[in-house]
């Protein structure tokens, strides 16, 4: 395992079979503190030991101490732990682990010296075959414990190509007094923590990182005591688009090179490829932070759906047309229906970039609309839903569509599961699992998952 940081004026070198891993260095650290969590059934801290069952979501393990649960920072399956008690809540118990008894032989060393302030990650403490296999067992969890499904039948997790420096859009905080201070707040606090180089970002936008610094430095950005910075790198040109906001309606948007270091006002002509489409990049849109394994979900949607010219697909929270147009481009008819006006609009360029004329684009909310009534007879139904999930009222309206699959993907199993759950009370049966390491070091996932209309 390597040698663990201690106190300032000491190295702890702890092998694999030893009985204690001292982690007092979590607060020693420099630029580091302990964390304390409080809440309405907070009691004096104190230690507790455990043995982890599980990991669940959230990249904690799962213990219980005398018949109560509780959820483990930083801790393994398998592991034996002495806890810090947090917070107790009337259901479970919040704990962070101190003392590792009983090592995992798969924890490893964090390789960010800010991976225990900073709230960015959650799981660089396993290594990369733990945080796959982990992810795994949290989704599976997830369907048995909410969606009821016993036994639930995954797929083995496609992993990131890259583990490190795979993120090419970040978000980040600014305070600008005494000194620009940029980087993420300390989980569960409003304390910044400055960050100089992220292990998650791709290289060019830490170079941006530092060219940001400097211009703060010289001329704030957006005159405010609070103000955010959204990042997005354009893959082939390196261009880096920049939105600088302290309100919604005080937001500037930018395009900095990283040549010449100039900040010059956002032209509004910045796009990048995705598996030979040509897609349009603006600093306020969303689209997925991994493009590697953006282009394999791609994949993994296109083969459960197996869109031909006989396909009619209706994607609910169609975004800017991510999927809509791989869709079109095998020959599907696709009806695309987005909230966001923005992201619908770029959609509709995007299709005609591209000169793909199977898409059809609406802002709308999709949990307010009639889905019987719109002018697009399905034969399949693609869900696309944020963190929340779908709403109730749409599962009901797709259920009454009764399309032959639906082809759900999810970057939240907790939702997942619920939302299959009624679906699969409303008369379907759940054929493909496949979960996508999106975002390593962290305890996010993605997962496609097929329902298919029962007989």
């Amino acid at each position: 395992m390597g040698a663990l940081p201690g106190r300032v004026h000491e190295r702890i070198t702890v092998p694999h079979s030893a009985a204690v891993i001292n982690m007092e260095y979590i607060a020693s650290a420099p630029g580091s503190r302990p964390r304390t969590t409080t809440g309405p059934h907070m009691s004096c801290p104190d230690n507790i030991d455990l043995r982890i069952e599980k990991m669940v979501q959230g990249g904690f393990g799962f213990a219980r101490h005398g018949g109560q649960a509780c959820l483990v920072r930083y801790a393994i399956a398998g592991e034996l732990v002495r806890a810090r008690v947090d917070c107790r809540h009337k259901q479970f118990i919040e704990a962070t682990a101190l003392d590792i008894l009983e090592p995992s032989p798969e924890r490893v060393q964090p390789p960010c010296p800010l991976f225990y302030t900073c709230g960015g990650c959650h799981l660089q403490h396993m290594s990369y075959a733990c945080q796959l296999a982990s992810k795994a067992q949290a989704l599976e969890d997830c369907l048995q414990r909410i969606g009821k499904f016993s036994p639930p039948v995954t797929a083995a997790p496609i992993a990131s190509p890259q583990q490190l420096h795979y993120r090419i859009k970040a978000g980040l905080k600014v305070r600008l007094q005494p000194e620009p201070c940029i980087g993420l707040y300390e989980e569960k606090t409003h304390e910044l923590i400055d960050i100089g180089r992220c292990l998650l970002l791709d290289e060019r936008l830490n170079a941006a990182l530092a060219l940001l610094r400097g211009l703060y430095r010289e001329k704030p950005l957006v005159k405010a005591q609070v103000q955010f910075i959204d990042m997005l790198l354009c893959r082939e040109s390196g261009t880096i688009l920049l939105r600088a906001w302290s309100s919604p309606r005080k937001t500037r948007l930018f395009t900095l090179s990283l040549r010449s270091g100039r900040l010059l006002p956002f032209a509004g002509d910045a796009s990048d490829s995705v598996r030979g489409l040509r897609f349009m990049r603006t600093p306020d849109a969303f689209c997925q932070v991994n493009a590697a394994l953006n282009e394999t979900m791609i994949d993994v949607m296109l083969d459960a759906l197996a869109p031909d010219s006989s396909s009619r697909i209706l994607e609910l929270y169609c975004g800017s047309g991510n999927f809509s147009l791989f869709l079109a481009r095998q020959g599907a008819s696709v009806f695309g229906i987005e909230m966001n006006p923005a992201a619908v609009e770029q959609a509709r360029a995007n299709a005609r970039v591209n000169a793909i004329e199977g898409c059809r684009f609406e802002a709308a909310d999709v949990a307010a609309l009639r889905l019987a009534k719109l002018p697009f007879k399905c034969t399949d139904v693609l869900l696309n839903p944020p963190r929340s999930g779908c709403a109730p009222a749409a599962i009901r309206q797709v259920l009454a569509l009764r399309p032959r699959s639906i082809v759900y993907v999810s970057c939240n199993p907790a939702t997942l599961a619920r939302d299959a759950r009624l679906l699969c009370d409303g008369g379907y049966r759940p054929g493909l699992v496949q979960p996508l390491d999106m975002f390593p070091q962290t305890c996010h996932s993605e997962t496609v998952m097929k329902l298919v209309r029962n007989p």
